[in-house]
């Protein structure tokens, strides 16, 4: 793999780290505006089961794909739009 997809992939593997070490601290918001810290556990399972079911199935499309770098790219794009819309 060539070294600007690993940087990448690296990027993207500690980004993931760090919005999972912040959802406990999610729990204590939902907890202070109604809801229980089993609702917000279980919107939290249920969007990774929905994000890594959906990377599986990329990721099949993927591999037919040969030019990786606009994928990798569009990806970003997608990112950056969806942190401009959901803040």
């Amino acid at each position: 793999m060539r070294r600007g997809l690993k940087l990448l992939l690296w990027s993207a593997s500690m980004t993931t780290l760090a919005a999972g070490l912040f959802s406990p601290l999610n729990s204590v918001f939902v907890e202070d505006i109604g809801g229980g810290l089993v609702t917000a556990g279980s919107a939290y399972s249920l969007f990774a089961i929905a994000s890594d079911l959906m990377i599986v199935l990329s990721s099949y499309w993927v591999d037919h794909f040969t030019h990786e770098a606009w994928l990798v790219a569009a990806g970003y794009a997608l990112t950056g739009v969806d942190d401009g819309v959901f803040p």
